[in-house]
Parts: structure tokens; sequence; C-alpha cells
């Protein structure tokens, strides 16, 4: 037992401390006692909503036809017979959604109000500086700090499990809930130690946002009860022409894949900033990947069977409008802030102003790798590189809708054009973004963020008056250049011509910008050159 413990140390010291902290007998003993009591009560309830005598049809008599529920049916010696899989059915449900909820809203508020402890009365900083590595002592925490939880529901896994199988839901169906809620607990409990590294003190944020989530992760794999089994699903789809919602293994497949997957990408976010608050929350070589996973997951649901004669511009009109969001926040993410900004433009003039230290073509090169893989670097190019990957895995898609009537524009060229001005018009918030954090206002995140909701909402609702007072004609064209101009463009209600000149004008646009941007970043470059060899 004594190696047992050294080899635990050793392998993960924070681990050990956690468990240290809280593996003592009389908290375990609370919990373990606590579960059998509240599994006991479960199956009191239950007993009790069993069929008295009089009763003539009930929810758990037999039915001859396999269905739930049917007409009283006396055994020989005159006792009604019950059909006990479909009570042990309902026992093993209610365990299904209460287990996965103790553990998600119990394990976070527990986390969050760790981490908050130690952040506010600075041993996390401590920990900061431990040889450790932030890896091993982010996991120490997420397994932890919310023992209890996990001891408490461990302790009705066998309840759980015998139900699960007297229901006749199969020993496959039992291990599908325990991988979700695993796959769930993984997810949430790094979403909470990313909301404490994001500032977030109070605990109930943790529990409430499980709630509100919870319902619609349990939705995933919540099944209807007939004929004392399982046979379908609440929501029936396509992704990637797969069906889900009809069998088991799909459907619990693509529930964990999405939740591994997001808690791979969280759990960078809250890698980077436990070791460096002031870092940005992922790189510009991490985002690739990450936008590279949202677009496959957005396009997954647009690839499947459709009737003929669909029109595939509706599905990219969503998809469009679902990626606004994510570039906002794609660029809410990257953009470094001003002090950052103003150290990366110092050493780029250095590294210009003193042409003996740097070839022109080394220069050139490291610069071109700064703005795509810098940490400090504008995030323009690198946010441009992600638009990229929409632009490329949409493209094949377009190429294979059906060709159009000779009557009307081609579909395929207004989907093009729409990918195009989308693009550009989030180029145009990111550069202005980028300009406002580099200004000398007091609250530029503030405006940085007042002037992205304002550009994406006050236009089209500004739109919508021309169009209510009847200057349609020039709502329209000008719709091309709002967040949404890719809507008009879809629907067809603008013009080639029009198309053009607005991309003419967007290009034009974002050119200006970008020329300031890199007349601002030399002014303040220099600037800070001078100030620092003024007194040489």
């Amino acid at each position: 037992m004594a190696n047992l413990l050294l080899y635990a140390t050793e392998w993960n010291p924070q681990l050990f401390r956690e468990v240290k902290g809280r593996f003592k007998r009389l908290p375990i003993t609370i919990a373990v006692t606590a579960s059998l009591a509240i599994q006991g009560l479960m199956l009191l309830y239950f007993w009790l909503q069993l069929p008295p005598r009089y009763y003539t049809y009930h929810r758990y008599y037999p039915n001859p036809n396999g269905k739930v529920g049917g007409s009283q049916v006396l055994d020989a010696l005159g006792h009604p017979m019950i059909n006990w899989s479909v009570w042990w059915a309902d026992i093993f449900q209610s365990l299904s959604w209460l287990l996965p909820l103790v553990l998600l809203t119990a394990g976070s508020y527990m986390l969050i109000s760790d981490l908050a402890k130690e952040e506010k009365q600075g041993t996390l900083n401590f920990i900061r500086l431990s040889p450790q590595t932030s890896q091993s002592i982010l996991l120490g925490k997420l397994v932890g700090v919310p023992l209890l939880p996990i001891v408490t529901v461990v302790a009705a896994v066998p309840f759980h499990l015998i139900a699960g199988l007297l229901s006749g839901a199969g020993f496959g169906t039992v291990l599908s809930i325990y991988l979700l809620t695993i796959a769930a607990c993984a997810f949430f409990y790094t979403t909470a130690l990313f909301f404490v590294l994001q500032g977030a003190t109070q605990p109930s944020i943790g529990p409430i946002l499980v709630v509100g989530a919870y319902f619609f992760f349990a939705l995933s794999y919540h099944y209807s009860y007939d004929n004392s089994y399982y046979e379908y699903y609440w929501w029936h789809g396509q992704w990637f022409y797969v069906w889900l919602g009809e069998s088991l293994l799909p459907t619990v497949g693509f529930g964990v894949t999405i939740l591994v997957v997001g808690t791979f990408w969280i759990w960078q976010a809250v890698n980077r900033r436990f070791r460096n608050p002031n870092r940005t929350l992922i790189s510009k070589t991490q985002s690739y990947g990450l936008t590279a996973c949202v677009q496959l997951f957005l396009f997954g649901f647009v690839l499947r069977q459709t009737s003929p004669g669909f029109e595939h511009s509706w599905d990219l009109m969503a998809l469009l409008g679902m990626n606004l969001v994510w570039f906002l926040i794609i660029i809410a993410t990257l953009t470094p802030q001003r002090q950052t900004l103003l150290d990366w433009a110092r050493f780029r003039y250095v590294s210009v102003a003193e042409p003996h230290y740097h070839s022109r073509s080394s220069t050139k090169r490291s610069l071109r790798q700064e703005l795509l893989r810098g940490e400090d670097s504008p995030a323009v190019l690198a946010i441009a590189v992600n638009l990229l990957i929409p632009i490329g895995l949409f493209t094949p898609w377009i190429l294979s809708w059906l060709s159009p009537d000779s009557f009307r524009a081609a579909p395929q060229l207004r989907a093009f054009g729409s990918l195009v001005i989308f693009s550009l018009f989030m180029l145009i918030c990111a550069v202005l973004v980028q300009l406002i954090l580099l200004s000398k206002f007091n609250h530029r995140g503030d405006l940085a963020i007042g002037l992205a909701a304002g550009i994406i909402t006050i236009p089209p609702l500004l739109l919508a008056l021309l169009h209510v007072y009847g200057l349609g004609s020039i709502a329209s064209a000008l719709w091309l250049f709002t967040a949404i101009g890719f809507i008009p463009l879809l629907a067809q209600v603008v013009s080639p011509l029009t198309v053009f000149f607005s991309l003419v004008g967007c290009l034009g646009l974002f050119s200006l910008l970008t020329q300031r941007l890199v007349y601002r970043l030399h002014q303040v470059g220099a600037s800070e050159f001078n100030l620092m060899t003024a007194d040489r």
C-alpha cells in the first residue's frame, strides 16, 4: 500500500494532494450513506407505484401485443400479473437522468469553488510556480476536487446496472450511458476550469450553466419507451449521410465524439491561460485546427440526402449565419491587446531599421511566419487563413449542385459571391477591432465589442426601414455591405452588377483599413523605439 501511495504521489502530486484532503472516513461514509438512502427511497417510490388490486388497467400490467400498459390479468393464485421489465425500465430511466445530473452540477460547483478560493488566497499562484506541468496540475484538480460526487454516483452504479439489465435495455445501452456521462463530465469540468481562469468566482455559475445545457445534452441520448425496450430517439437527422437517432451506436458515437473534441479544445485554452493569463485563449496555429473542427461539425448537417429540386442555397445561408457568430469569436480570441502589439511593433521596427542584423529575405520570411503563427502579431492574416477553411470545404459541395435553368444566374456563382462578401466583411471587422485596440482610448475593449455589435445589428435595421418607406431598390444594394449581405445574394434579389460594385467597394474599404493599420503599427513601433533610445 505504501508503494502504491508513493507511485501515486510521483505520478501526479496534485491529484494525491486533492485525494488526501478529501478521501477521509467521515465524508466518504456520508457520501455512500446518502447514495444508498436515495436508492432506497427511489425503490420505495416505484414500489408504491405498483397498481392496487382494484385497478383494471395500469401501465405495469402486461399487454398481449407487447406494448406498455394493459388490462388486469390474474395468475393462478389470483394475484394481478405485473410487467416487471417496464417497472425496472422506469427505475433505469430515472437513474440515467439523475446520476449524470448529480455528477455535473456538484462537480462543477466544487471545481469553481475550489479554484476561486485558491485564487483568492494566492495558493494557485504558488501551484503555478511548482515544477509540475500545467497538465498534471489541472488533471489533478479535475479528478480530485469532485471526488465526493464521484463516490456518491459510483455507489449507485450496481443498482443502475441491475435495473438496466432487468429492464431489457441490454448491456450496450447501459455502457453507452456510462460513456456519455464520463465524456460529459470531462467537458463540463474542463469548462468550469475555463470559467474560473476567465475570472468567474461565483460557484453557482457552474450548476446554472450545467442545468441549462444538461437537457440539450441529455436529449441527444434520451429515447422513448415502448415495447419493453427503447425503439427510437427524440431526434432524427443526418450527419455526413449517417442517420442519427435511429440506432444506438451512431447516436452515442456522435455525442461522445462531440464532447471529446470540445473537451480537447477547451483544455488547450485552459492550459494556456493557467500558465500565462495574459496570453490569448488559443494560438493562431491552434485556431486553424479549431476552425476546421467547427466547420466539419456544421458541414456534416448539410451534407445529407435531399429531395430533388432542393434549394441548397438555404443550407449555405444557415452555414454563413452560424459562421458569422463563430468568426466574431475567433476575432475576439486571436486579436492581441494594445501593449502586446506595441511590443511587437517595436521589435519589427528594430528589425527593419537595423538591416545589418536581418537580411531582407529573412525579414520578409520571419514577418510572414509571425503573422501566421506568432503570439503577439496582428491577427488579420491568421483570420484570413481561418476564412479560407470554410471556403475550401464548401467549394466542392457548391460545385456539386445541380445546374440551374438558363433564365437566372447560376446558384454556384451566387454562392461563391456570398462566400467572398462574407469573408471580406469579417476581415473588415478584424481590422477595425485591431485598430480600436491599438488606440489610446480608455475603454478599448468595450468600444471594440460595441463597434462589432453595432455594425452587425444597426445597418440591417436601417435598411429594413428603407424597405418600409419604399426605398427597396436602394436598400437591396446596400444589404451587401452588412453582416448578412449574403442573404440577398443567395435569395437572388440583387443584380450581378450590384454584386460586382459591392465586391469592389468591400475590397477598397479593406485595403484602406489595412493600410491604416500598417501605418499605425509603423508609427507606434518608431515611437516606442525612440522612447527606449532617447536616454542613450
